[in-house]
C-alpha cells in the first residue's frame, strides 16, 4: 500500500490522532498482552563481552515507561537523528507514549554524561508483520524527538546505495533523509561476521548493567532453514558463533542490529528462545529483505510525519531537546 494512504487510514483508527501506527496494531491488541518486564529486564548475549565506553554508538535502549522507573526490554539501531529500527514484536501492541528510548548508553548504573532520552511520537510496523506468524518481517520503525550526534550517539547506515551515514554536524531541524531505493539487495552473506550488542547476562546469570558484545557469523540459508522447518524463512537469516558454542544474543536483545564488519547494518536480531543452543541459531530478520520498506519511511521529514500525524504548530514537540 501507498505509504500516504496507509498512514491516513491509520490515523483514521487512532482517537486522537495524535499516535503514528499501523491499523494492526488495534486488530491484535486483544491477543497479546504487554510483558512484566520487571522479571525479564535487561538482555541475555550469552558468553559475550563487555563492549568498549562508546564503542557501540548506534545502539539504543528501548524502555518501558509505564513502571515507576523506566525498564530497558529491547534495543534499536539508530539510523538518523529521529529513526530507530527495532523488532516489531519489541514495540506491539505498545502505544507510543508507553515508550522511551536512550541513546548515547553505556552503563545503566552510572551517567557518562552522552545519555539521551527521547520520546517515542510514531511507530512504523512492517505491513507484512503478523503477530499470527511468528517472526516474519519482525521489524518496526520507531519516530522519536530527534537529537543530536555526538562521540557516543551516531547512526549506523543501511547498506549501499540506500544511503550514508548523515554527518555528525547536520542539524536536525534542517536534515531531510533524502529518498532512496535498494537496487541491489544483499545475497549470499554466508560466512560473513557480524557484531551485535545489548545490555546482557553474566555467565553466572546476573543481569549485565553494561553494554555487552559479540561477534556471530552468518549461516547458509539452507542450515538456517534445517534449523527452523516451521518457519516462514522468507525475510529472515540465521547467525550463529561456529568457533565457540554459547555465544549467542537471547532475551531482550531483541531489535538490537547486526553490524557487519565494514559497517553496515546486516540483520535484526527477532529470536529470543532458545539461546546459545548449537541446533537452533539465532534468527535475524535480513535488512535487504525490508531496505525498500525502511527507506519509503524514513525519506519523509520530520515536519511532514509530524503533520501527517496531527500534530499542528502549537503541538509540535520542542526542538530545544535536541541537546
Amino acid at each position: 500500500m501507498h505509504f500516504v494512504g496507509w498512514l491516513l487510514s491509520a490515523l483514521a483508527v487512532t482517537a486522537t490522532a495524535r499516535h503514528i501506527t499501523t491499523p494492526e496494531l488495534y486488530k491484535y491488541d486483544q491477543y497479546k498482552p504487554k510483558p512484566d518486564h520487571n522479571d525479564s529486564a535487561g538482555g541475555n548475549i550469552i558468553g559475550g563481552q563487555v563492549a568498549e565506553p562508546g564503542s557501540t554508538p548506534w545502539l539504543a535502549s528501548i524502555q518501558d515507561n509505564t513502571y515507576d522507573h523506566p525498564v530497558h526490554f529491547c534495543g534499536a539501531t539508530i539510523l538518523s537523528h529521529y529513526w530507530l529500527l527495532t523488532a516489531a514484536s519489541c514495540v506491539y501492541p505498545y502505544m507510543p507514549d508507553e515508550l522511551q528510548v536512550v541513546v548515547g548508553e553505556y552503563d545503566f548504573d552510572s551517567c557518562e554524561g552522552y545519555e539521551k532520552v527521547r520520546s517515542v511520537l510514531g511507530i512504523f510496523i512492517h505491513p507484512r508483520y503478523d503477530y499470527f506468524i511468528p517472526l516474519a518481517y519482525d521489524v518496526a520503525l520507531l519516530f522519536i524527538a530527534p537529537f543530536y550526534y555526538n562521540d557516543w550517539i551516531s547512526p549506523m547506515p543501511l547498506p549501499p546505495p540506500c544511503f550514508s551515514a548523515l554527518p555528525a554536524e547536520a542539524n536536525p531541524s534542517d536534515v531531510n533523509l533524502y529518498p532512496c531505493t535498494s537496487d541491489r539487495h544483499i545475497d549470499g552473506m554466508e560466512g560473513l561476521l557480524g557484531l551485535i550488542a545489548g545490555w546482557g547476562e553474566t555467565e553466572n546469570g546476573e543481569k549485565s548493567h553494561l553494554v555487552m558484545e559479540a561477534t556471530l557469523t552468518i549461516l547458509s540459508n539452507k542450515e538456517c532453514e534445517n534449523a527452523y522447518p516451521d518457519h516462514e524463512m522468507e525475510s529472515l537469516m540465521c547467525a550463529a558463533n561456529v568457533t565457540h558454542d554459547g555465544i549467542d544474543a537471547c532475551v531482550g536483545d531483541s531489535g538490537g542490529g547486526l553490524i557487519s564488519s565494514d559497517g553496515f547494518l546486516l540483520g535484526i536480531y527477532t529470536y529470543e528462545q532458545p539461546c546459545a543452543n548449537e541446533k537452533y541459531p539465532g534468527l535475524y530478520v535480513n535488512i535487504s529483505k525490508v531496505q525498500d520498506w525502511i527507506c519509503e519511511i524514513i525519506s519523509f521529514s520530520y515536519e511532514s510525519v509530524l503533520q501527517k500525524a496531527g500534530y499542528n504548530n502549537e503541538t509540535f514537540p520542542q526542538k530545544v531537546t535536541c541537546n
